[in-house]
């Protein structure tokens, strides 16, 4: 079947193509669990009921695909792209989905009509425990889905409809939802640690136990019914005293870096969105879940600085020198790291007589969908990137 597949692949290449030697490809029914893809491009490819479980196809594109009640259980989908394509009924449970492009794909539920006449079949979109983390899901159409504990971390939603889903227990830490329709939503246990809600729909959702912490639910439609018991950070900070109090932070930074007569900054969960910190000295500065989106860095100095979890999409961190920064799980999306070092950095300890200890920078977990590292230094960087993905410069 392996062969076979790959052969059908070859086709529908030529298919995409005008030639015509290729032909369609057509999946249907057929069991590929397991099958590498890769980054192959199968364009309006057909895997109608198709047994995709544990599939690989890491960067590929799956525009137009027909993914009708397809089983991708556990498939890793990071990087591809999936606009416009046909998933109605498909069981996406457990899939890697990290940096997928579906934004405006329909996961809504459906009717499926019975060939022996008796009651239509309810079809229920399946992706509980699938890791969607900085994907695209913007304006996606996903009624009553299923993403219980699902992980989507980064992820963007905005103007997305989720009424009466099922996100219990989901990590949507970071995650853009303005302007999101959650009306209805089963919410219990959901993280949306320094979320963004802005304009987002909350009617008759169940928060109980949400984790609130950094969010303004202010800013979103709900009622104070149900927010009675939940610890909120309703507080709207004057945008120019905000300014002038991390102006503040980081001068003191910079003192304590030179001199030690300052303190070291610590702007976790802070929103820096668009500031600008051009060849500014943060090293070992603390931004763990701060948003930095579209901010400028360039020839910044981060040296160990600590940035898990920070939304970084659209930086420019063009020559900044990141060397031992601890970058996991960031958001990167669209950044540019064009010529910026993120080699180890190397310390000196008393305690050992000043032996030299290397500390690699740290990008494990982090999205890096479209990222531009053009001569990036990464020499010995800590990754996991997902189907076995390397950046240019990185050791096998």
């Amino acid at each position: 079947m392996t062969d076979r597949a790959d052969e059908q692949v070859r086709l529908h290449r030529r298919w995409l193509e005008g030639d015509a030697t290729g032909a369609r490809a057509d999946f249907s029914g057929q069991d590929l669990s397991g099958h590498f893809f890769g980054a192959a491009d199968l364009r309006g490819a057909l895997f109608r009921h198709a047994n995709l479980a544990r599939c690989v196809f890491v960067g590929a594109t799956l525009r137009d695909a027909d993914l009708f009640r397809a089983d991708l259980s556990g498939a890793d989908l990071s990087y591809a792209d999936l606009q416009g394509a046909e998933v109605r009924g498909a069981r996406l449970a457990g899939a890697v989905m990290r940096s997928t492009i579906l934004r405006g794909v329909s996961l809504r539920r459906g009717l499926r009509l019975r060939p022996d006449g008796g009651p239509a079949e309810e079809i229920r979109q399946d992706l509980s425990g699938a890791i969607l983390d900085g994907a695209d899901l913007r304006g996606v159409d996903a009624s009553a889905v299923n993403l219980a504990r699902a992980s989507l971390r980064h992820a963007r939603l905005e103007d997305a409809e989720f009424p009466n889903a099922d996100l219990s227990g989901a990590n949507l830490t970071g995650a853009d939802l303005r302007h999101c329709d959650l009306a209805g939503a089963d919410l219990r246990d959901v993280d949306l640690t320094h979320a963004e809600v802005t304009g987002a729909v909350f009617d008759n959702a169940s928060l109980v136990n949400a984790v609130l912490t950094g969010v303004n639910m202010a800013l979103a439609l709900i009622s104070p019914e149900q927010l009675r018991g939940l610890a909120l950070d309703t507080a709207a900070p004057d945008p120019e005293e905000a300014a002038r109090r991390i102006d503040e932070m980081l001068a003191s930074h910079e003192r304590w870096l030179r001199d030690g007569s300052g303190s070291r900054a610590n702007l976790d969960g802070q929103r820096l969105s668009g500031l600008d910190l051009r060849g500014r000295d943060l090293r070992g500065v603390s931004l763990r879940h701060a948003v930095l989106r579209d901010s400028r860095l360039a020839a910044a100095q981060l040296q160990r600085a600590d940035l898990a979890d920070a939304d970084l999409s659209g930086a420019d961190l063009s020559d900044c020198d990141l060397r031992g920064a601890n970058l996991s799980r960031a958001n990167l999306t669209d950044a540019v790291l064009s010529r910026a070092n993120l080699g180890p950095a190397r310390l000196r300890s008393a305690r050992d007589g000043g032996t030299a200890e290397a500390v690699p920078t740290n990008l494990t977990d982090a999205v890096l969908y479209r990222v531009r590292i053009d001569d990036a230094v990464l020499d010995s960087v800590i990754t996991n990137w997902p189907g076995g993905l390397r950046l240019p410069g990185e050791s096998s």
